[in-house]
């Protein structure tokens, strides 16, 4: 009985840490700007970024293409998905595919309390494909 009590007890207390920590996780919402390698914005929407205590980052995307060029392939960063990542100091790293090993479009950057800016680069097996510099100023 003393077992079964302590067990319930620390269930308990393990119910309540990851209540508490899932509570911690709002999202924070950036308006999202990407830009090709001439400086032309070409991509713009919203992340929502939650930060564990951890800074294991997750969160959803919704991009969209500016003025679409045929021909032109950015990877798989239009529309919508999830994402998710890593902050260690101010360096942020986000991969917009997560569980893809190609054809993946990945965020390194650098964050401060107001933005994050940094370079994009769509990625497949033969390496780089397209990348550029984009920003993320908080909502």
């Amino acid at each position: 009985m003393k077992y079964a009590l302590s067990l319930v007890v620390k269930i308990c207390g393990l119910f309540l840490c990851v209540y508490c920590f899932a509570a911690d996780q709002t999202p924070t919402t950036y308006l999202y700007k990407g830009f090709d390698t001439n400086g032309t914005l070409i991509i713009q929407g919203v992340l929502n970024l939650s930060i564990n205590a951890t800074n294991r980052v997750q969160g959803d995307w919704k991009l969209d293409e500016i003025q679409p060029v045929k021909g032109r392939k950015l990877g798989p960063q239009i529309g919508s998905g999830k994402l998710a990542g890593q902050i260690t100091e101010s360096k942020i790293n986000l991969d917009l595919n997560p569980g893809w090993g190609d054809n993946n479009v990945l965020l390194t950057g650098q964050v401060t309390t107001t933005n994050i800016f940094g370079t994009w680069g769509y990625y497949g097996f033969a390496g780089k494909i397209i990348g550029g510099k984009f920003e993320a100023v908080k909502k």
